[in-house]
């Protein structure tokens, strides 16, 4: 028998079924005969929706039993297999964070040798940079003596060796800035296994719900439909609106 067949019986009830939401395609009430009627369409809905329920739990219920079953059946073997790759994982994770976390270690170390390298350097430049500013003082001073003097001559190469000073001193401070010592990046330790990549999934936890900006909490929906619910109208809670959602209840017995 072909999975979706029906006996003559079942087929009847999907008919009458379909009978009753044909009547209702284009149906409006005007009048209280039609409100009436209504009401019994409804009673009769609820009949025929009950009777398909059950019809469809007859076919569906066996299937669900023996799902439930073979799901248990393989569920012992899944277990196991995904607790073994729980162990593979993990062991993975432990080993790669050590050896990144030397990487690491010895990065900082590298960069911190590069630090003091380079502030070494620099430190030299600047020390060439203040003698010559130095000589560059002692020689305006001197070309400023000899002018008094009136020994123009050598004041003129006293001149001449303040501007030779001060042209040094500024490329010597040009290159203390320019001074650099990159440390070397190191290459990760660990190779990574082919058909297995990396992912990073960030999580978050709280810690004081008292700093948490507005835009992240959410109302107690749960708490407000209880509260709601007993009140009703005679309940106020500032920024919401408390209605009735007016439904009717039918009783086909």
């Amino acid at each position: 028998m072909n999975e979706l067949e029906l006996k003559p019986e079942q087929k009847k009830i999907i008919t009458q079924a379909e009978k009753i939401t044909k009547d209702l395609s284009d149906f409006t009430i005007r009048n209280q005969e039609e409100y009436d009627r209504a009401g019994e369409y409804r009673k009769n809905i609820k009949i025929a929706y009950k009777e398909i329920e059950e019809l469809r739990f007859s076919f569906t219920r066996p299937l669900d039993a023996l799902k439930v079953k073979w799901t248990e059946f393989f569920a012992v073997s899944l277990s196991k297999l995904k607790a073994a790759d729980t162990v593979c994982e993990r062991e993975r994770l432990i080993f790669f964070k050590e050896q990144e976390r030397i990487r690491l270690e010895q990065e900082e170390k590298l960069r911190k040798a590069a630090e003091a390298e380079e502030a070494k350097k620099r430190k030299i430049k600047e020390d060439q940079e203040r003698a010559w500013r130095e000589k560059e003082e002692a020689a305006r001073k001197e070309a400023d003596r000899l002018e008094k003097a009136g020994k123009a001559e050598e004041a003129e190469k006293a001149r001449a060796e303040q501007a030779k000073a001060a042209k040094l001193a500024e490329e010597r401070r040009i290159q203390a800035e320019e001074v650099r010592v990159v440390a070397p990046v190191l290459a990760p330790t660990v190779e990574k296994t082919a058909g297995i990549s990396g992912r990073k999934n960030w999580k978050f936890e709280i810690i004081d719900e008292a700093l948490i900006p507005r835009k992240y909490l959410q109302p107690n929906l749960v708490q407000i439909g209880k509260e709601v619910r007993a009140a009703g109208e005679n309940l106020s809670i500032p920024g919401v609106k408390i209605y009735p959602d007016e439904k009717e209840v039918v009783r086909t017995r």
